[in-house]
């Protein structure tokens, strides 16, 4: 066993790669919660997400994208791995989980870079992070989901909502709603705790 699978495996003995996805979905929440009742000029549906990162209650709004975005790494490195059985496409497989990595990432840099319409820069690299996140995103669902339907792992079920997860991330990319990106936020915790489930 090389190095890297040696410290991934000390890493899950200390905590269900599963209690990963739970704890990222419960952070994100308890925190977005605190910010949207420290923001009482934000109304809900109206306005995008992102804008209680510049409201009264960003420090929580921010905080909890950063940390959420950090805890979920685990959560999708052990969900790649649970999906190594017999037959699999390799190839897929590892898309999956970069790809998985590369929107938590992007989710803890929203966090990093606010929407602060004042500082171009700042508000620039908050539109990349989010767009990355998004992209990243649909693409590993998509992924996930195919690599469900060819495994008695999981049941069909998970695959056919996490299909529709992957629709509900391409309406967003391509609107941009507010509503659209609740129903995201939602969709995409939903198939976390329902994949965090079936993985205990």
């Amino acid at each position: 066993m090389d190095i890297y699978n040696y410290l991934i495996d000390i890493f899950f003995n200390k905590l269900s790669g599963s209690l990963y996805g739970f704890l990222s979905v419960v952070i994100a929440f308890f925190f977005c919660l605190i910010a949207l009742l420290s923001t009482p000029q934000y109304i809900l549906f109206e306005h995008m997400v992102s804008e209680l990162g510049v409201g009264s209650g960003s420090t929580y709004f921010n905080s909890g994208l950063i940390l959420s975005g950090i805890i979920a790494v685990p959560f999708f490195i052990s969900l790649g791995k649970s999906l190594n059985y017999k037959g699999v496409n390799e190839n897929l497989r590892k898309s999956a989980i970069i790809s998985s990595i590369i929107s938590c990432i992007s989710m803890s840099l929203i966090g990093c870079f606010p929407a602060l319409q004042s500082n171009n820069l700042i508000f620039l690299l908050h539109g990349i992070s989010t767009f990355i996140c998004w992209f990243s995103g649909f693409i590993f669902v998509t992924i996930f989901s195919i690599l469900f339907f060819k495994t008695s792992k999981f049941p069909k079920f998970n695959a056919y909502f996490g299909l529709l997860v992957a629709v509900i991330f391409m309406i967003v990319l391509c609107t941009w709603w507010p509503i659209t990106e609740y129903a995201i936020i939602v969709a995409i915790s939903i198939w976390v705790i329902i994949n965090a489930s079936y993985m205990l």
